[in-house]
């Protein structure tokens, strides 16, 4: 089995998505990772997470960030896309968390 068959599996696993942790737990050294984000097949969100392109798209960037602030809850226009009940997509997301709660900003 191939280096990049092994890394395909391990996003199939996380429905796109992978840790740098999980990839190196399986093995694989990080610049086979690397490889793949420099030829476009796998996207840094941020530090230590990735999504292979393809693999993890609905659409909508609600459920990438639900998986990135699982504390988070959306609020405003952003809950009433999330759960289906416009179809006004906003131009920001807003999410409500506690001040304890360690947040990062995205890459994009």
């Amino acid at each position: 089995m191939s280096v990049q068959v092994k890394i395909e599996d391990i996003f199939s696993a996380g429905q796109g998505y992978a840790k740098t942790a999980d990839i190196l737990a399986a093995g694989i050294h990080f610049s086979h990772l690397k490889n793949l984000m420099e030829t476009g097949v796998v996207t840094k969100i941020k530090q230590g997470y990735y999504r292979w392109e393809g693999k993890a798209y609905w659409g909508s960037e609600l459920p990438e960030i639900s998986r990135l602030v699982p504390q988070g809850v959306f609020c405003l226009f952003s809950a009433a896309e999330y759960h289906g009940l416009t179809t006004y997509q906003p131009w920001q997301h807003h999410l409500a968390v506690e001040r304890s709660v360690k947040t990062f900003r995205a890459a994009w």
